[in-house]
């Protein structure tokens, strides 16, 4: 077994002995190994990086969807699949919000994602507000 899973699962406090079917081996393994590559690149660039604004909290963005993904499948390995399931959902949405903010026009559209967030937000408290009164 790559020490990658291994890692993975034994970070989770599952037994590393466990069977893993191909597909769910190979799910974990890309997952890392490409968490892995992302990290890396950004160590050797974070010069270069860090001159562009929006780059931290599109990494943030990143790294909220990566522990989005390693929650799926910690999930899946633990028998809780409408859990992973629900957890799929956010990890789509997630990759979906960072890829969009990622294109163009990076500080306009995280501004904007953060504005209807806080818009979003304030219409829920605001609704609950008015249910408990």
């Amino acid at each position: 077994m790559d020490s990658r899973v291994t890692d993975f699962i034994e970070k989770r406090s599952i037994s590393p002995d466990m069977e893993l079917n191909e597909p769910l081996y190979n799910a974990i393994l890309y997952l890392e190994k490409s968490n892995e590559f992302v990290e890396k690149s950004c160590e050797e660039h974070i010069e270069r990086l860090a001159d562009i604004v929006p780059w931290s909290s599109m990494h943030d963005m990143y790294k909220r969807s990566y522990e989005y993904c390693c929650g799926v499948l910690g999930c899946f390995l633990i028998g809780q699949f409408p859990s992973s399931e629900a957890l799929c959902r956010t990890a789509i949405e997630g990759a979906i919000n960072l890829h969009y903010v990622s294109l163009g026009d990076s500080m306009g559209k995280q501004i904007a994602y953060f504005k209807t967030h806080i818009e979003n937000e304030s219409k829920i408290k605001g609704s609950a507000n008015l249910i408990s009164q």
